[in-house]
């Protein structure tokens, strides 16, 4: 996704397939790139939801396989 026009820093939440939140970091305002650490994460499908003062602007699905 790309947050690079963002004015405000978000908030990116990372969710398991049980829609349980596993993570909560901040991302801070025209970041170009977002990297995300998967190596502490178990193999499966994951969500990604960004915010802007609390209001989802974008949703990301990935798959951690090994």
């Amino acid at each position: 996704m790309d947050v690079s026009n963002n004015f405000n820093p978000m908030q990116l939440e990372v969710y398991n397939s049980l829609s349980q939140q596993i993570s909560t970091e901040y991302i801070a305002p025209f970041q170009g790139l977002v990297r995300y650490n998967v190596q502490e994460l178990a193999e499966g499908l994951y969500f990604a939801v960004f915010k802007d003062k609390g209001k989802v602007v974008g949703k990301v699905k990935f798959v951690v396989a090994r």
